[in-house]
Order: C-alpha cells, then structure tokens, then sequence
C-alpha cells in the first residue's frame, strides 16, 4: 500500500498517510524494499543509456541462475509506447529537461545551466520547434529461457509520433547493438522482435525482418519448410518480424465491419451479403 501510495501520490501524501493511518513510511520503503532503477533517455537515446539498463535490469539477474543449468535460449525483443503526461521535467543529477520528444529535442539546448537556456526551451515548446512527449516509446527484452521469466523495459523514450519508419529502425539498431555488447553470451542471440499494430513500425518491420527467406539451403528449412502458411521471411541473422496479435484481429474487424455496414445520419444502413 505505501509503495501504491508513493507511486500515486509522492512523498508528501506518503508521509501525511504514514501519519494518519500507520502504513510503512519512506524510509521504510528504502530500508526494505527493492527499487529498480531505470534511466530514461532525456533526448535521442545512446548506447551507454541502454546498456547501463540492460546491465541494470536484466544482467543482474544471472547471479540468482543455476550455474548447472545451461539458459542460452535466445530473447524477444519488444517495442511498444505508453501513455504518459505532456509536461517536462527536471532531472538534477544531469541538470536537464526531460519529457520533450526525442525527434526534435536535438535542435535546442536542454541544460539549464543558465536562464537563457530555461527561456530558449519555453519558446521552442511555444513556437512548435520542440514538443512534449505524448507517449513514451519503451523498448523490453524477455528470454525464451525457463529459468528468467518476465520481460525486462531496457529503453524509455518520449516521443511526439513524428518519427518516420528509417528513424525507428536506427532507434531499434541501437538496441541491437547495445545488447550484443551486454547480454548476448548469457541469453543467446536475438530471435524475434515484437510490436504492435503502429503503421510506422509496421513498414520498419517490413524493412527490417523480411528480408530473405528461409530457402532449402537453410538450416531450419527441414523444421519449418513444410508447414503450408507460415512466414518465412527473415531479417538479418534470422530474426523474424511479429505482431500483437490482438490488433491484428482488431484490424480484421474494421475492415469486415466497413465492408458490411454503413450507417447513415437518418439511422438507415446498408449491408453486403458478407459478415464477419
């Protein structure tokens, strides 16, 4: 309940609600529960953001693994983005304004090392140059493995959705890269990557994990050749390309439904004789 409270509300309520009805106070919190850190990317994201957080989230995680017990199983890698509020933030460890959107945060200077620099950010978000997020772009691994179960967030970025199919694929390169550096001698190579149903992200997919195709010279053809209807276009070093499923089926939908009905103003409709 504190830490529900504390993530709701801040300190203050925290300490007005430890007061008035005995839960656990701050320093409780600090003294017994684990935090997890993860560090958000105040601009474009870098490589050492990401790798700090793979390190961080999901590297820590193999001390507590049988060392007996072999897991290198492969990972999915998982975008997808969350609602968060348009508004920015101060971060004093580096003195710099967070929450602006990744694709235009670049043309201006976000330290407030002087109050020119708080003024020149005030105007750029007044004149449109720069924008608040309005999602946050999150960027997860997860293991095929039995004994590492969850999904791990490696990348947090704010985003305004102006960010065009090439921008995402160089984005999602850099976490690649990132963790072939950290994580790729404990979990495996990269087996599939993830996402939803965003058009953008969509064609980067396309570009990105359809680029051959499992040919009879392939190793896994005598596995998967045969089964009539499966994808077998890959990127490169075999990853594969795949969608939520849910918004596939939601897409199927609205093309049946639009194809079916139409409703007018007067409350008449007009059908086809298909149906979903």
């Amino acid at each position: 309940v504190s830490l529900l409270v504390l993530r709701l509300g801040g300190q203050k309520l925290l300490y007005a609600m430890s007061q008035y009805i005995a839960i656990p106070s701050l320093r409780t919190l600090r003294w017994k529960a684990v935090f997890t850190k993860l560090m958000p990317s105040l601009g474009s994201p870098r490589l050492e953001e990401i790798t700090h957080n793979i390190d961080t989230l999901f590297c820590s995680k193999v001390a507590a693994l049988d060392p007996l017990c072999p897991f290198v199983s492969g990972i999915c890698v998982q975008w997808d983005e969350v609602s968060i509020e348009e508004l920015a933030d101060w971060f004093p460890h580096l003195d710099v304004v967070g929450g602006l959107c990744r694709e235009h945060s670049s043309v201006i200077n976000t330290v407030l090392s002087t109050f020119d620099h708080a003024v020149g950010i005030a105007r750029a978000l007044y004149d449109g140059t720069v924008h608040y997020g309005k999602k946050a772009s999150v960027v997860a691994v997860g293991s095929f493995g039995t004994q590492l179960r969850g999904t791990f967030p490696v990348l947090v970025s704010p985003t305004c959705k102006a960010e065009n199919p090439q921008q995402s694929a160089d984005l999602l390169h850099t976490v690649f890269c990132a963790r072939k550096e950290q994580a790729a001698s404990y979990f495996g190579p990269i087996w599939t990557f993830a996402s939803d149903g965003d058009a953008g992200r969509r064609a980067m997919v396309y570009e990105m994990f359809m680029k051959k195709t499992v040919d009879t010279k392939h190793c896994l053809y005598k596995y998967l050749g045969r089964l009539s209807g499966l994808n077998l276009q890959v990127g490169d070093d075999d990853v594969t390309g795949d969608f939520d499923w849910k918004h596939e089926l939601k897409r199927r939908f609205t093309d049946e439904f639009h194809a079916t009905m139409l409703i007018l103003n007067d409350h008449r409709h007009w059908t086809t004789t298909s149906h979903f």
